[in-house]
């Protein structure tokens, strides 16, 4: 992972673990901006994009918020100072789109070499996971493998997540099974149609149907006949028989039948292309903020009927979606 990703994910989509880890990093020279003080400015800056949205922020707990999950990270002062100058050139772009670039490297990984202890990945070097039971991870740097490789200390899908078995062995230097294979002991190529499923799944394309035993079955493709869609949404019926569950790119249409994603003004399902969203069966653009929705509690921070993706009080915030996360962290509603 890179300094860039680490930075930017800490400080936007999981602030609260930095900050804890703020307080407890090192010190530097009296002219110098101070973790603590770093803390206190930006959790000022965050409480003007947090009340967009409704919301009062808890000062104290947003600078002391407790989580280890930044422990150990290198803090930056001049970076830190970089990061506040950019939110003051631009107040309310961090609401919009989330860290300005600038605060790339205020919080920067240690790069711990394989083979030592370590809480999570962000921690060690490149190329490397840290991997174990807890409290004692080490770190592991790792190859990719296909069929036959091991032995393997997990796998990796498409969209980059990580599992790991419990049956890997953990040591400093490990194959890592990739996209289309799984680890059991060595990597072997994920099941198709008809073939058992295995722990992690079938190849991609393919479902676990667990009736009458678990097996793959492909996906309905373009025309087929469908109960439930999986691109865009948890569907309420059919998901466990693959063969009625449209695939990747589809929608399952009102028609009954697999469509590929259709766009603005055109009728849907549950799933649209184009950047839109499924509204009363017709595809629709999300609504720009000041807009009236109608998301549930549990959507209000993931919206798609807004173009921010928080709807909060029935009105489209003007908020980043993952900073909204960051302040119902930390803060309490309007009585």
């Amino acid at each position: 992972m890179s300094s860039r990703a680490v930075s930017r994910g800490i400080l936007v989509l999981s602030m609260a673990t930095m900050l804890a880890s703020a307080i407890a990093m090192g010190c530097s020279s009296s002219k110098s901006l101070l973790p603590y003080d770093f803390s206190q400015a930006l959790c000022r800056r965050l409480s003007q994009c947090c009340a967009t949205a409704g919301f009062t922020i808890d000062a104290s707990q947003c600078v002391s918020a407790e989580t280890s999950g930044g422990n150990g990270y290198v803090f930056d002062p001049d970076a830190a100072q970089r990061c506040l100058d950019a939110h003051d050139a631009d107040p309310t772009g961090v609401c919009l789109r989330g860290a300005p670039p600038a605060c790339d490297g205020v919080y920067r990984q240690p790069n711990l070499p394989p083979g030592q202890p370590c809480a999570y990945d962000g921690l060690c070097e490149a190329d490397s996971w840290c991997i174990g039971a807890y409290g004692a991870k080490v770190c592991v740097r790792v190859h990719g493998g296909v069929d036959g490789d091991g032995p393997c200390v997990g796998n990796v899908d498409l969209a980059g997540t990580r599992t790991y078995p419990a049956s890997a062995t953990v040591k400093a230097d490990g194959v890592v099974c990739g996209p289309g294979f799984y680890c059991d002991g060595n990597c072997h190529a994920l099941p198709r149609a008809g073939q058992p499923c295995a722990p992690i799944g079938c190849a991609d394309g393919f479902g676990c149907n667990t009736s009458p035993s678990p097996h793959c079955e492909a996906y309905a493709g373009e025309g087929e006949t469908c109960l439930a869609t999986m691109a865009c949404a948890s569907p309420t019926s059919g998901y466990s028989l693959p063969k009625s569950t449209c695939g990747p790119g589809l929608d399952c249409g009102p028609s009954g039948t697999c469509q590929k994603l259709p766009k603005t003004g055109a009728s849907c399902g549950a799933c649209c292309g184009d950047g839109s969203y499924c509204s009363s069966s017709t595809c629709a653009q999300p609504l720009s903020a000041g807009a009236r929705c109608q998301c549930t509690a549990s959507e209000q921070e993931d919206c798609a009927q807004c173009a921010s993706g928080v709807c909060v009080n029935g009105v489209c915030q003007a908020i980043y979606k993952s900073l909204a996360s960051v302040c119902s962290g930390w803060v309490r509603r309007p009585g």
